[in-house]
C-alpha cells in the first residue's frame, strides 16, 4: 500500500471524550487511528456543529437555488408550522393539500393561513412526505422572506439522505461502484465544509444545483406527470456504506471540489479557488480519455472577439488600443492559462477564466483550460475538460475504477495528502 493511501486512511479516534465508532463495510480497509482533533470537534468550537455523536445538524439547502414569488407545497402526512428557532406552534394538520405559499399583506400565506412573520418553519413529522415545486423531499422546510418579498424555500435534510440524492444527481448510476463510493465521500465532505463555514448568507448552506451540488430530493414529477426517482436503493446503500466518512487535511474538513472531466490533468486548486486545500495542486489523470468533452474546439470570428475583448479591457481600465493579436497556451501542470492581448498601445494579460466569463459565452466553452490562436480570421479555442477541473474528476474516477482502482485509491489519487475520517 502506498504512503499516500496510508495517510489517507487516518481516522480520528475520539470526538472530545466520546469514542467514535465505524461499522466498517467489507470494501473499506481497516482505518488507522490518529491522535488529532476531528473536524466535527473543530466545527463544534465554532459553535456550528455539536461535538456529541449523531448530533450533526441538518443540511440547509436552498430549493430551486433562488427565491421565488410563489412556491407550490404539499405534505402527505402530519406537520406543524412554527416560528424560526422557536417551538411555539402557529398551526398544524394531518396533511397539507396542494397549495401556494407566498408573501403578501405582511404575512407568509400558506393555503388559507396567514402567518405575520418574515420566516416560518414547517416541521414534517413523517420524512419523505414533503413536496415543494414538484419534487419530494426528506426532512422539513423553512420559508424565509427576502427584501423583494420573495420566499426562499430551504430544505432541512439529514446529511446521509442528502448524500443519497446527490450521488445520483452528480454521477450516472451506471458508473463504476468504486467511483460512486468516492463520489459519495466527496459530496459529504463538500456539504460538511459548507455547513461548517456557516452557509451563504447564513440562511442556507448549499444551493441545489451545480453552484454547489445537484440535489433533487427523493423524486421529481416531470412535465408529463411522470414520477421519476432520484434517490434509489443503490444510492442509499452508497450513503450507508460510507456513512460519516469525510476527507480532511491537517484535521480540518476540506472543500472537496470535483468536476465532470479534467481532460488529462486536474487543475491547480489554490490558483483557482482561495479555499482549495493545499494538496490540491493538480495530478495527471488517465481515466477520462473516453469522456465527452475530453477534447473540444470552438471557433469564432476574430473581429467579434476583438471587439468584445477590447470593450472588456476598457471597462476595467486596461486600454490596449486596437487589438492586433490574441494568444494563449494551455499549461500542462493544471495552472490556469494566460491570454496575451497585444494592441497598438499596450500588451495586457488576462486568464482564460476571465476571457471565458467576461468576454466569451461560458456555455460555448466547457472549461477554462484551452489555447487561443488566430487562424484565417478565426479565433480557434482548443480546449480540454468540462468544469473547473479541481479535485476529483468524475469521468476519470470511473475510468480508473474500471482498471481495478478502489474507492480509497481514487480518493488518494485526486486528493493527495488528505485523510479519511469519520464524522458523527
Amino acid at each position: 500500500m502506498s504512503r499516500n493511501v496510508c495517510l489517507l486512511l487516518g481516522l480520528a479516534a475520539a470526538l472530545g471524550a466520546v469514542s467514535v465508532g465505524l461499522s466498517r463495510p467489507s470494501w473499506l480497509p481497516l482505518l488507522e487511528t490518529k491522535a488529532a482533533n476531528s473536524p466535527a470537534q473543530e466545527a463544534g468550537n465554532t459553535g456550528h456543529f455539536k461535538t456529541s455523536p449523531n448530533s450533526l445538524p441538518p443540511v440547509r439547502v436552498l430549493l430551486g437555488s433562488r427565491a421565488r414569488k410563489v412556491h407550490r407545497l404539499k405534505i402527505d402526512g402530519p406537520y406543524r408550522v412554527r416560528l424560526l428557532d422557536d417551538w411555539r406552534i402557529l398551526a398544524q394538520g394531518e396533511t397539507l393539500p396542494e397549495c401556494d405559499a407566498h408573501f403578501a399583506d405582511d404575512a407568509i400565506q400558506i393555503g388559507g393561513n396567514a402567518f405575520e412573520h418574515r420566516g416560518v418553519q414547517i416541521d414534517v413529522l413523517q420524512t419523505g412526505t414533503l413536496w415543494v415545486n414538484s419534487r419530494r423531499y426528506h426532512g422539513s422546510l423553512r420559508l424565509i422572506t427576502d427584501a423583494q418579498s420573495r420566499l426562499r424555500a430551504i430544505g432541512l435534510v439529514d446529511l446521509e439522505s442528502y448524500v443519497a440524492s446527490v450521488v445520483n444527481g452528480e454521477m450516472p448510476a451506471d458508473f463504476a461502484l468504486a467511483a460512486r463510493r468516492a463520489q459519495a465521500i466527496a459530496a459529504r465532505t463538500y456539504a460538511l465544509y459548507h455547513m461548517k463555514s456557516g452557509g451563504r448568507g447564513h440562511d442556507f448552506d448549499l444551493y441545489d444545483n451545480t453552484r454547489s451540488q445537484t440535489y433533487r430530493g427523493i423524486e421529481t414529477v416531470d412535465e408529463a406527470d411522470r414520477r421519476l426517482a432520484v434517490e434509489t436503493a443503490a444510492s442509499r446503500k452508497l450513503a450507508e456504506d460510507t456513512a460519516g466518512i469525510a476527507l480532511t487535511y491537517n484535521g480540518r474538513v476540506i472543500n472537496a471540489y470535483y468536476s465532470a472531466v479534467c481532460g488529462g490533468h486536474t487543475a491547480h486548486g489554490p490558483s483557482i479557488f482561495s479555499d482549495a486545500a493545499p494538496p490540491l495542486i493538480g495530478v495527471k489523470c488517465d481515466g477520462c480519455t473516453d469522456a465527452p468533452r475530453y477534447r473540444w474546439q470552438v471557433d469564432m470570428p476574430a473581429a467579434d472577439l476583438y471587439g468584445r475583448l477590447g470593450a472588456y479591457l476598457d471597462r476595467i481600465g486596461r486600454h490596449v488600443g486596437e487589438i492586433q493579436t490574441v494568444e494563449a497556451t494551455d499549461n500542462v501542470d493544471g495552472r490556469m492559462p494566460v491570454v496575451t492581448v497585444r494592441g497598438t498601445k499596450a500588451t495586457e494579460r488576462i486568464t482564460t477564466a476571465a476571457l471565458r466569463s467576461h468576454v466569451l459565452k461560458t456555455g460555448d466553452l466547457p472549461s477554462a483550460f484551452f489555447s487561443v490562436s488566430i487562424e484565417n480570421d478565426l479565433v480557434r479555442c482548443r480546449g480540454r475538460g468540462w468544469g473547473h477541473g479541481v479535485g476529483f474528476c468524475q469521468w476519470g474516477a470511473h475510468g480508473l475504477a474500471q482498471t481495478g482502482k478502489s474507492c480509497v485509491e481514487l480518493l488518494a489519487h485526486y486528493y493527495p495528502g488528505c485523510q479519511l475520517r469519520v464524522i458523527e
